[in-house]
């Protein structure tokens, strides 16, 4: 029989650590309140169990690896938790976990560190709401002290989230958690990691698609920005992946300050390039109160104004004339109008509406550059077929966060269509439902890519493969 975890009362090196409770595990590991025995001190336990491949006994308590395959993978990731657990020792900071035991045993590895006694940032938020502008800027600036700090050691955490901030008892916070963290050297890039952590909502694109092999600090940053935007707000962010294919941020209260806003949506760029790149600019924008731009992605090329881009034809229809646009469209909606005519004709003979063909005719019309409001409420460009004042059928719309081709629904994204992501981050090439993504294959810059089924526009049942075609991960119900 096999067991997910360590029982309560079980012992470590010899008795000197005792087990005092399980508190949580995740894809990579158990988490665990201890003691140390001798000292009679609270500790905190980390083990490595990466539950889709180990397995442990009940009796021995031996850590046994399940899938055969997966033996030289989790080999290589338990002695790069071991060298992360290691590095994380030679951090000191007061708002950073003390780490200062490591060793082997059962089969597997584990890090011993402080114990910190409070509630972490997440289940705060959970209990009382959202946090007022005061007391959480009291929080994030510790914090992003904590990830200058980081930053300065050439390693990034690469999971910040408020589940890993705990709240001590001098209302302090402290950073925890470094399983996922990474190291990297000024000349060979990334020289250490671990199983990446990918928290929806926390975690940018880059990260998702396992594109960070370059010590970039506006990888945390963003993570930083999406946990302001929590505490401020009680909510979660729509994931990295959302965002990119075109979902919005509900807004932020405008009684919180115009700087911090400001800094929430500098740092959630989708392009890390255009994020601040160290904590010290991220605490410039913080400090500096600035236009209120409440935008995720650059809107340098959106739809342009209708005084500089569009006329009004003589029936009042907004148009955009473009030769190439038209050359490019005209020949496929006239056959799509076709299609849809010997279409309209057979609805109109047999649905129970009786509708007649020249009705159907009469509510269709191919539009060039006339502009449409999203899901989101966001202007956007299209050119192809508009039936009954909204997009059906084939047509491309033009967003400010990239370019859609494919089928339309009332408006919306739905059918099979293929998006490119305006700042070139990614593609997405399958089907859509609601204006998301839905069955298909989502492709990174670096060349890693998704292909499977979405649920609310994000990865949930399939595989990632690198750029190679090797595969790289299961995603298993978002998981």
């Amino acid at each position: 029989m096999t067991v997910n975890h360590l029982p309560n009362d079980s012992t470590l090196q010899g008795g000197k650590y005792k087990i005092v409770r399980f508190i949580s595990s995740g894809g990579f590991g158990c988490t665990y309140e201890g003691c140390h025995v001798l000292l009679k001190k609270r500790v905190a336990i980390k083990e490595f169990f990466v539950k889709d491949f180990c397995n442990r006994d009940e009796s021995t308590l031996a850590v046994t690896i399940g899938i055969t395959s997966r033996t030289a993978l989790v080999k290589k990731l338990k002695n790069k938790f071991i060298e992360e657990a290691q590095s994380v020792c030679a951090l000191k900071h007061s708002h950073i976990v003390n780490v200062y035991d490591v060793f082997e045993e059962n089969g597997t590895a584990y890090y011993v560190m402080d114990y910190v006694n409070g509630l972490s940032l997440n289940d705060i938020v959970k209990k009382d709401g959202a946090m007022g502008e005061e007391k959480t800027m009291r929080y994030i600036l510790q914090v992003a002290d904590a990830l200058k700090y980081v930053h300065s050691r050439n390693c990034l955490h690469l999971d910040v989230k408020p589940g890993n901030i705990m709240i001590d008892e001098d209302d302090n916070a402290v950073l925890i958690d470094f399983g996922a963290s990474k190291q990297y050297d000024e000349e060979a890039g990334e020289n250490t990691s671990t199983l990446m952590g990918k928290t929806p909502g926390f975690a940018p694109l880059e990260q998702m698609g396992n594109d960070v092999v370059k010590f970039y600090p506006s990888t945390d940053i963003y993570a930083l920005g999406a946990t302001l935007y929590k505490l401020l707000t009680g909510n979660t962010p729509p994931s990295a992946t959302l965002l990119a294919s075109g979902e919005e941020l509900a807004p932020i209260s405008s009684s919180v300050s115009e700087n911090v806003r400001n800094a929430v949506y500098k740092a959630m760029q989708s392009n890390k390039s255009k994020r601040p790149q160290s904590i010290d600019e991220f605490l410039q924008i913080l400090n500096t109160p600035a236009e209120d731009d409440h935008t995720i992605f650059d809107e340098e090329e959106e739809v342009k104004s209708e005084a500089e881009t569009q006329v009004t034809n003589d029936n009042g229809k907004t148009t955009q004339p473009s030769t190439t646009l038209l050359s490019k469209y005209m020949i496929p909606a006239i056959i799509g109008i076709v299609v849809l005519v010997g279409i309209g004709g057979f609805i109109g003979y047999n649905s129970s509406r009786q509708e007649t063909v020249s009705h159907i005719v009469e509510q269709m019309e191919h539009v060039t550059g006339q502009t449409f409001k999203d899901v989101n409420g966001k202007s956007f460009s299209y050119t192809g077929e508009v039936v009954n004042g909204k997009p059906n059928g084939k047509g491309t719309g033009i967003y400010s966060y990239g370019t859609y081709t494919g089928d339309y629904k009332d408006g919306l994204r739905q059918g099979n269509g293929k998006f490119e992501s305006k700042d070139g981050s990614n593609t997405y090439v399958g089907t859509f439902a609601n204006d998301k993504y839905n069955n298909g294959t989502l492709k990174m810059s670096d060349g890693f890519y998704f292909k499977g089924t979405f649920q609310n526009g994000q990865p949930y049942n399939g595989k990632w493969y690198d750029k190679n075609g090797k595969f790289d991960s299961a995603v298993v119900n978002g998981q």
